[in-house]
């Protein structure tokens, strides 16, 4: 939350510097909650040594499921130097906690129903991104009754993610164990990132003087994205625990719906509800992978 105070900061003394001089320039700044709730999967395939007949491989598949909720503190400032152009840039920070990984695998040659093995661990971690947009207002898409603009920017996301005990063990060799039994010692996490370039068109319609209605829709082609795990229990790989990487490129789609009140002259409150969703399109490590965040989101806006 360190990070958070500080781009709050920066945003404020430039708000605060640049005011005075360009009095003409329209300005914004807005502070939202977002409630958001997080959902990551990615699975794997491939072929092991069979743990029952040393020397032999068998195939396997193996799943991993984060359910968290890192509910997100959300700054964007934007400038309009003309009329036809402005320029945004939103900073997101938020906390895991309470959440729950789960971590299947499947011996499939001798049976891709029952889990071979499956755990479940507590998940701590934290959440952020950031993106900066050039708004594009076409000629007659400003008027009492609405706005329209079309954007393009660039866009960066993270979430990280701890595992930590007591591990529990709902199947083990087959056998259903409901959690029950545990295994201590877990200290395991697992970051993903993927950035890229991003398109969108967002709107305002004005429905009376003091209301209206706000949407975005975005669409973020060729993201690049890098997963890296740290697996503390996998001394057979390596003594000190197993670190690996993932590599694959594919796409996010963001969107927002919202009611907009203008309480006073400077400032609206404005209350919505926001999803974002990544998909991995191509990789070598991956058979897939998905993140998912959505939620209802609170905020304030002062524009001048």
């Amino acid at each position: 939350m360190k990070k958070s105070y500080i781009v709050l900061m920066i945003f404020g003394l430039l708000f605060l510097f640049l005011l005075p001089a360009y009095a003409q320039v329209q300005f914004s700044f807005d502070v939202d909650y977002w409630l958001a709730r997080g959902y990551f999967n990615w699975t794997t395939s491939g072929y092991t040594e069979d743990p029952y007949f040393p020397g032999w491989l068998t195939r396997f598949r193996s799943e991993l499921d984060w359910d968290v909720n890192p509910n997100m503190v959300v700054f964007q400032a934007e400038v309009r130097p003309i009329s036809w152009v402005s320029i945004d840039a939103t900073y997101g920070t938020g906390v895991v906690e309470q959440g729950i990984c789960t971590d299947t695998d499947w011996l499939l040659d001798y049976s891709s129903s029952i889990p071979w093995l499956q755990t479940e661990s507590p998940t701590s971690g934290n959440s952020y991104f950031y993106n900066f947009n050039v708004n594009f207002r076409p000629l007659g898409a400003n008027s009492e009754l609405g706005s329209l603009d079309i954007f393009a920017g660039y866009e960066s996301n993270s979430i990280n993610m701890l595992m930590t005990d007591p591990l529990s063990y709902i199947y083990y060799e087959w056998i259903y164990f409901g959690g029950y039994d545990t295994y201590p010692g877990l200290n395991s996490t697992y970051d993903i990132l993927w950035r890229g370039f991003r398109l969108g068109i967002r709107g305002e319609v004005q429905a009376i003087p003091l209301l209206g209605f706000t949407g975005s829709i975005v669409y973020s082609p060729g993201l690049t994205i890098q997963g890296e795990g740290f697996w503390n229990l996998r001394t057979e790989v390596d003594p000190g625990g197993w670190r690996f990487y993932d590599y694959g490129t594919g796409y996010g789609l963001e969107y927002d719906l919202a009611l907009k009140m203008d309480s006073l002259e400077y400032l609206s409150i404005v209350v919505g509800y926001r999803g974002r969703i990544l998909k991995v399109t191509q990789s070598n490590q991956w058979e897939s992978c998905q993140v998912e965040q959505n939620g209802f989101f609170v905020e304030g806006r002062i524009a001048v």
